[in-house]
């Protein structure tokens, strides 16, 4: 409610009491919310919604190509990497294994239990740090803002609040992390 609140007093609305009630601004919210708050998620390697899996084979093998496939969980929102022997210096994305994700499968010739690092979903809003949720707060702004305004007066500044809201975030995060070190191959060589 915090971060639908902070929404709606970007786009110069009444804040509202429930997500459920009848009023323009929540009932607008409500059809935009999740989309929302899932591209963000997706949009950036966010350190709160990194997490680890481990996977059995599906009884079903690949029509061709790979020898595995693995259904991903239902929460997966972006697949960054097989965990492999060198991940501990590397970067999620630069396993030394092949894999293709195709709708809710990931295909590989690695063999179960397959090691993942994916991007989940995080629903409970008291998970997300401040900066995730200051930017939430903004796209949403930026998302409702024709439909509840039915102006364009503040819509350039809540995106240039965004734009700055979304390098800060990315700093943030990205210095939690120790520096990842991009695995040496053909093509990077």
């Amino acid at each position: 409610l915090d971060i639908i609140n902070r929404a709606l007093v970007k786009v110069g609305q009444a804040r509202i009491s429930s997500i459920d009630e009848n009023s323009k601004g929540a009932t607008t919210i409500r059809t935009v919310y999740d989309q929302v708050r899932d591209t963000l998620m997706q949009s950036y390697v966010w350190n709160f919604t990194k997490t680890r899996v481990q996977l059995a084979a599906d009884l079903t093998a690949p029509t061709f190509g790979f020898q595995y496939r693995y259904r991903l969980p239902a929460n997966t929102l972006r697949v960054l990497g097989i965990a492999d022997d060198t991940e501990p210096t590397r970067n999620y994305s630069s396993s030394r294994n092949a894999f293709k994700h195709e709708g809710e499968f990931i295909y590989t010739d690695v063999g179960a239990p397959l090691n993942l690092f994916i991007t989940q979903r995080m629903e409970e809003t008291g998970t997300y740090p401040p900066d995730f949720a200051n930017l939430l707060a903004l796209d949403i702004a930026l998302e409702i803002f024709y439909d509840v305004t039915k102006g364009t007066e503040r819509y350039s500044a809540i995106r240039q609040d965004r734009a700055m809201a979304m390098r800060n975030a990315k700093l943030n995060h990205a210095i939690e992390n120790s520096p990842e070190v991009m695995a040496a191959s053909e093509w990077v060589d």
